[in-house]
């Protein structure tokens, strides 16, 4: 539940800057309509309380590896030939799936052409959560299981590894909910390393899941200095900027925020977010959601721990009872504990998605109808160029004048008389 919850809570303030939150905002004590936040931006509008692709996926992933024995390739097959089956929208492109990232549009629209293609190799944190659908598994079988199903969506090594991370963190904490802030983060390191040497001993069976081990080898080791260079932080701006400093040197654009699409950030930051407010749970997910960016991905991460470590009784009540769906949710969330997956159930899961769906679709297209359009800023180059022409119109008018008071003053010459 904490990983739909915190879906849902962050999927208002997606892509906003953390400033620009504060100031329509305030504070966030709950979920938020992000209508007045937008400035003529309605097309990116979702309805309050609604959580994302990344829950519907996990939702599916869960119910699949349970009904499929846990058989990642039977399991990515039913994915794909559910989606294919999805009634077209009218006028909307992506069925079922609400605000999916590129990599989750790529895997909706080869399941829905039915045509192979290449698999981008792009990071996307959005895949991280589900990982948490392979808690069904025994742990010696999730490796390459995960590997098998997330890889369709993307190979990235370090989405891949942070994923496999953060199901295998889950789990420790699941089994040990007592355990310490300081704690946490050695066992983070402690995972990255055996990760990394379990992707080496398990080579030949990672390659034939479609992954090339060494660079998923190396991709753990990365994480391990990263959560090193963070514990023992007490704010979670410096574990920002340390984690950024740390990140740079290996990026084209450097980056301010943890809360952009890079696994390496996004990961240790949602972990960070977990340790620190572990003394004050109700405010844990209000201050992740604040920080904006991808907000949906790393308040679902922080969401997931903090289910982990608490179940559900310390997330605040008005998140569990303006959740929407949440007794749907609940049902399925009970027959993924119990083992009990019916082809029922998951119809009913699915058709209650679509209709969710099409219900904020046409309330955005409502909301687009009456906002007024943001006007296109100029370029800045055009700026510069109108604010040159406007100097020398100006000099222009103020000589011209000059020369016409100048010539007023000055006394014709007299005829020469000869």
């Amino acid at each position: 539940m904490g990983t739909f919850i915190g879906d849902a809570l962050g999927s208002g303030t997606e892509g906003m800057g953390r400033g620009h939150i504060k100031s329509q905002f305030k504070t966030i004590s709950g979920y938020i309509n992000p209508a007045s936040a937008l400035r003529g931006k309605m097309q990116q509008w979702r309805k309050p309380g609604l959580y994302t692709s990344i829950s519907q996926f996990l939702s599916l992933s869960a119910m699949l590896l349970i009904q499929k024995r846990g058989n990642p390739d039977a399991v990515t097959a039913s994915l794909k030939h559910m989606i294919k089956d999805l009634p077209n929208p009218a006028d909307y492109e992506i069925p079922l799936f609400r605000s999916p990232d590129y990599c989750e549009r790529r895997f909706i629209q080869t399941a829905r052409s039915g045509e192979e293609s290449s698999k981008p190799v792009v990071p996307s944190i959005r895949i991280i959560p589900l990982s948490a659908a392979f808690l069904t598994l025994e742990e010696n079988r999730s490796l390459t299981g995960t590997i098998k199903i997330l890889g369709s969506f993307t190979c990235d090594p370090s989405s891949i590894a942070g994923a496999l991370l953060y199901a295998a963190l889950l789990r420790r904490i699941a089994q040990n909910p007592e355990i310490n802030g300081r704690d946490i983060i050695g066992v983070a390191m402690d995972l990255s390393v055996s990760l990394s040497k379990a992707a080496l001993e398990q080579s030949r069976a990672i390659f034939e899941s479609g992954m090339n081990p060494d660079p998923l080898a190396s991709s753990f080791m990365a994480y391990e200095p990263l959560f090193g260079a963070i514990r023992g932080l007490s704010s979670v701006s410096d574990a920002e900027k340390i984690l950024c400093a740390a990140v740079n040197p290996g990026l084209l654009n450097p980056v301010t925020r943890a809360t952009v699409n890079n696994p390496y950030l996004a990961l240790p930051f949602a972990v960070m977010n977990f340790i620190l407010f572990l003394d004050d749970p109700g405010s844990m997910l209000f201050s992740v959601a604040a920080e904006g960016g991808s907000a949906a991905a790393v308040t679902s991460l922080t969401g997931g721990l903090m289910g982990a470590r608490f179940h559900h009784s310390m997330i605040p009540p008005p998140l569990q009872d303006n959740l929407v769906n949440k007794t749907r949710i609940a049902t399925v969330l009970q027959a993924i504990r119990s083992k009990k997956i019916t082809d029922a159930g998951m119809d009913d899961f699915i058709t209650s998605e679509i209709q969710l769906t099409h219900k904020e679709h046409e309330e955005r297209k409502a909301k687009m109808k009456h906002s007024k359009a943001q006007k296109p800023r100029r370029a800045r180059e055009t700026d510069n160029a109108a604010l040159t022409r406007h100097i020398v119109e100006s000099w222009t008018k103020l000589d011209k004048a000059k020369w016409k008071k100048e010539k007023r003053k000055k006394p014709e010459k007299e005829d020469d008389p000869a």
